[in-house]
């Protein structure tokens, strides 16, 4: 079975295709899967935080290589990660907030767009300093965050 979406990034209009009959390991691929579920929900908040940096250095590879649709997949994976850090008594995505100094620059904008609802300040302030280094593209993803938060049309999540 095959999905097809569609997501605005930065800015531009990106396509994704999923296979939701492959599972990975730590059942972060499945999209609407119950194994996916009962897995995640086993793994440590120290686990999933290492698991977001190493999916994020994977993101921040594929950027570079104008790999969409591994980028693509992988944010699927990120996504569900975030949801279950979320999910966790007193929303755990707080631990992201020590990865804002992280020396990927990847890793710092996902923790950004991850942590905005709880510490938009912070997350401004991330941004703002990618932007300062011109390490493209992640500093043109940060640029476009910080216009469209100062246009009021930022789709980056308010739910603290």
């Amino acid at each position: 079975m095959r999905r097809s979406s569609s997501f605005a990034h930065s800015g531009r209009m990106v396509y994704r295709v999923a296979n939701l009959e492959n599972l990975s390991q730590d059942g972060l691929d499945a999209t609407g899967a119950q194994t996916m579920k009962a897995t995640i929900s086993k793994i440590t908040d120290d686990e999933l935080v290492a698991r977001f940096i190493e999916i994020s250095i994977a993101q921040g590879e594929a950027s570079e290589t104008f790999e969409t649709t591994k980028f693509n997949r992988l944010f699927d994976r990120k996504q569900k990660l975030l949801g279950e850090l979320r999910a966790r008594q007193g929303d755990q995505r707080r631990l992201l907030f020590a990865l804002y100094d992280h020396p990927n620059m990847q890793v710092r904008l996902n923790a950004a767009y991850a942590t905005y609802a709880l510490d938009p300040a912070g997350a401004t302030a991330v941004f703002e300093a990618i932007v300062a280094s011109k390490h493209f593209p992640w500093a043109g993803s940060a640029g476009m965050t910080l216009a469209m938060l100062e246009m009021g049309i930022s789709q980056l999540p308010n739910d603290p």
